[in-house]
């Protein structure tokens, strides 16, 4: 059996079913066999690793060895093929923009001085990839990494490298992965195997990990969304003129918006774009969306690369030699160090230009898009449009879902106060694109009669039929037979764990362990952790983990069914704040600016679930509890249980 998997476009996938071909004209019975396994997986992610884009995998398990003959002269002229893993990175570079020197591969970028070693570039995926694997438990005793130049004939490479070509045999290609392993080199042709695991186990959990980077039903729709935003495209005729600014509320596709118009910037025009957020589990959700679709990070090809505030200017402030220790407890002062620079013109446009040259992948990008711009203070504001320039920045501002800073709703969004009406365009978003219909209708309700807010303005997809809400009373935490129940309904629709989204408020997280994965891992079930900083910055959830945040690192995502846990706990606590903050403010009816503003925070989670939504309600009375009630008598798509 041989056979492709991951990304199904693009360059990556061209090579693949090139080199795919090239196997079966050796081995014309491993199409049918069941027995050996030949696998070739294009666009793997290896998330938080040096690197983290790998083109190609070609991993191979035999159950009895396979001979590969050499119809010209090598050190032997056969050797025997048993199980093996390569890493293959695709350059699609013109023969006049690639240079050989020393066994050493370097090519050239697009509109770029500098010449790149694609050689070291290929060693730290190999040690990103063995890295990874280890993680896993795979310990392969050897893994190969090749090169693949598909714009250069055989003839074009050096005698030395681990360097194929559009014209290298799949023979070669299979000696130069063997030759690599030095303790092969000696030996005579029948002592010469390749076999870099020695069990079968290796290769089982290698495409075990692999199935689990398959998009699922929703990454699909996802996908789908992006690759259908034909009308948004016009949107990019201003990039380089004027600042974009996208406003919607909750459920408008914001985040979707800045997706299309990055995959259309990389696929039509080949723009190198950088996606920027503050929240990291956004981070992990779109690094995975990103991979699914087949869009590297990469100079040469474009690419859209993804990161947090916090990580670009702390990148920045080093560059500067600004002191970076106790760093996110310093942030303040480090940004307010860097702007002082910046206005005293301590630093210039060519510190620009040469931060862009020494460290491209840091900061040379055509485009930057910028998620959930409301929440960005007027410092950050100032660096970003010194550091890119105003007319290359893609804004999505979310009306009403600050979390990081505070604005008046009727003040101007920060991204277009102080600036020229010519200097920036501003395209409204109103309909809901993520949720069914009878989620937006609820949603409309409990804005408006719960939460008092008057300008919810989101209109209905008439198009998504369905949606439902439950509410439960009770401890939803120790019955993890009801997310069995819910997983269940989830699946029956094509959809997997990983497609349910959980949120918490921060009484259930201990030390960064979310009490809810705990108990529920007592029952067998999985989860991502999102709640720790480490697994959101390092792991990507697998299909069959459910996925949990809080409440407060919920922006962006969705789910197809979303559970809100203690719903009117973290009510309680937002209202708490809202009075603090009301009354500080000098609000004359301060109970009135709570309810609206904790309300503000509460739809943001609420506004997460693509079919159903899940809120859980402690038995007690409460205010929060009663007015659901209420919306509860008008709407057949509520259910209400009792644990």
């Amino acid at each position: 059996m041989i056979e492709i998997l991951g990304n199904t476009e693009g360059s990556e996938y061209k090579a693949a079913e090139k080199l795919k071909k090239r196997f079966l004209s050796i081995w014309p019975d491993l199409g049918k066999d069941a027995n050996d396994k030949l696998v070739i997986f294009v666009g793997y992610m290896v998330h938080g690793g040096k690197v983290e884009d790998i083109d190609l995998i070609i991993a191979g398990n035999f159950t009895d060895c396979r001979t590969v003959q050499f119809p010209y002269k090598e050190s032997f002229s056969s050797f025997s093929v048993k199980d093996f893993v390569m890493l293959i990175e695709v350059k699609e570079h013109d023969p006049r923009n690639v240079r050989f020197k020393g066994g050493v591969a370097f090519v050239k970028y697009r509109n770029r001085e500098n010449w790149k070693s694609v050689t070291e570039q290929s060693k730290k995926q190999l040690h990103s990839f063995k890295d990874h694997l280890k993680s896993e438990g795979i310990n392969y005793s050897f893994i190969s990494n090749l090169i693949f130049f598909t714009q250069l004939e055989h003839s074009d490479l050096p005698d030395s490298g681990n360097f194929i070509a559009s014209t290298t045999p799949i023979e070669k290609i299979l000696y130069n992965a063997q030759f690599q392993f030095a303790g092969y080199r000696d030996k005579q042709p029948d002592e010469v195997t390749m076999d870099y695991s020695r069990n079968s186990s290796c290769f089982d959990g290698l495409c075990k990990i692999m199935e689990e980077i398959r998009p699922t039903p929703m990454d699909r729709r996802k996908m789908d969304l992006i690759a259908s935003g034909h009308w948004r495209r016009r949107w990019l005729d201003d990039i380089g003129k004027k600042q974009i600014i996208i406003r919607g509320r909750a459920g408008t596709g914001k985040t979707v918006a800045l997706m299309q118009l990055a995959d259309h910037a990389f696929r039509r025009h080949n723009k190198r774009s950088l996606l920027i957020t503050y929240n990291r589990a956004l981070v992990a959700d779109l690094k995975r969306l990103k991979g699914l679709m087949g869009i590297p990070d990469d100079l040469a090809d474009g690419g859209i690369s993804i990161s947090t505030i916090h990580s670009l200017i702390g990148k920045l402030a080093r560059k500067i030699g600004i002191d970076c220790d106790d760093f996110f407890e310093r942030f303040e002062d480090i940004k307010n160090q860097m702007l002082n620079y910046i206005r005293e013109g301590a630093l210039t446009q060519e510190d620009v230009e040469k931060y862009r040259k020494l460290s491209p992948e840091d900061f040379d990008f055509d485009i930057v898009f910028v998620d959930e711009g409301q929440d960005w203070p007027d410092n950050e504001i100032e660096i970003f449009r010194w550091l890119f320039g105003i007319e290359n920045i893609v804004v999505a501002d979310g009306v009403d879902q600050f979390v990081r800073t505070r604005r008046s709703t009727a003040a101007s969004s920060g991204w277009d106060r102080g600036v020229e009406p010519d200097a920036y365009v501003r395209h409204p978003l109103r309909k809901g694109v993520r949720m069914k219909n009878n989620l937006a209708l609820f949603m409309f309700d409990v804005a408006q009669h719960v939460f008092k807010l008057d300008t919810w303005d989101v209109d209905p997809n008439d198009d998504a039929f369905g949606g439902r809400v439950l509410i439960l009373e009770g401890d939803l935490a120790s019955r993890p037979d009801v997310y069995k129940k819910l997983c269940e309904q989830a699946q029956e629709e094509g959809n997997f764990p990983i497609d349910i989204l959980a949120c918490v408020p921060p009484t259930m997280v201990n030390k960064e362990e979310s009490i809810v994965g705990i108990k529920y891992q007592g029952d067998g079930i999985k989860s991502w952790n999102g709640c720790s900083a480490d697994i959101r910055k390092k792991i990507l959830p697998s299909k069959d983990e459910f996925r949990i945040v809080q409440y407060e690192s919920s922006r962006g995502l969705e789910g197809w069914t979303v559970l809100l846990f203690c719903f009117d706990k973290f009510w309680d606590l937002k209202y708490q704040n809202g009075i603090d903050q009301g009354r500080k403010q000098g609000e004359m009816f301060p109970e009135d600016f709570a309810r609206r503003d904790a309300g503000r925070w509460m739809m943001i989670p609420m506004s997460r679930a693509i079919d159903t939504l899940v809120i859980n309600l402690s038995c007690e009375d409460s205010t929060i509890k009663n007015d659901l009630l209420k919306i509860h008598e008008s709407h057949d798509c509520i259910e209400w249980q009792k644990l």
